[in-house]
C-alpha cells in the first residue's frame, strides 16, 4: 500500500511538470499525441494481463 501512494504521489508530482514542459516545448498535439500513445499502450496491457487473471471457463 505505501508503494502505491508513493506511485500516486509521485505521478501527481511529475506528471503536471512534464506535461507543462512538453506543451510549451512542443506544442499541445504532441502533447495529445504522446497522451493518446500511452493510453493505448497502457489499454493494452490491461487488456492481456485481466486476460491472463480470468478464470478458463468464462
Amino acid at each position: 500500500m505505501g508503494l502505491n501512494g508513493m506511485s500516486v504521489s509521485f505521478a501527481f508530482i511529475i506528471s503536471p511538470f512534464l506535461g507543462t514542459h512538453v506543451a510549451t516545448t512542443f506544442g499541445f498535439n504532441t502533447l495529445w499525441l504522446i497522451t493518446s500513445i500511452i493510453l493505448i499502450i497502457v489499454a493494452i496491457g490491461y487488456h492481456f494481463f485481466t486476460k491472463a487473471l480470468l478464470p478458463k471457463n468464462i
